[in-house]
């Protein structure tokens, strides 16, 4: 994650047009490219949520089995959202 600047890259997205969500799904993207370019196949166990100042949030994780929830409290009560798995572990 550090190595990446992944959150960094989050933000960056964001500010390109992207959605949380998209944005999120980028990070995932770009890490496991990394990766694949210096021929390591290889996917780490991360996740990412994202909040922007419109309020829209997103969250993704990788090599996770099973879909990333995570609670968001809006004016109506709290609100458990699911978010994307991407390249999760075989087995």
């Amino acid at each position: 994650m550090i190595k990446s600047c992944a959150s960094y890259f989050v933000v960056m997205r964001m500010r390109d047009g992207r959605s949380p969500q998209q944005a999120c799904e980028d990070a995932v993207e770009m890490i496991v490219d990394r990766y694949r370019a210096i021929g390591i196949d290889y996917v780490p166990e991360e996740k990412f949520v994202a909040l922007n100042k419109e309020g829209d949030y997103g969250c993704a994780w990788m090599g996770i089995p099973g879909l990333p929830e995570m609670s968001v409290h809006n004016p109506g009560g709290l609100e458990v959202v699911t978010g994307t798995a991407l390249y999760e572990p075989a087995g």
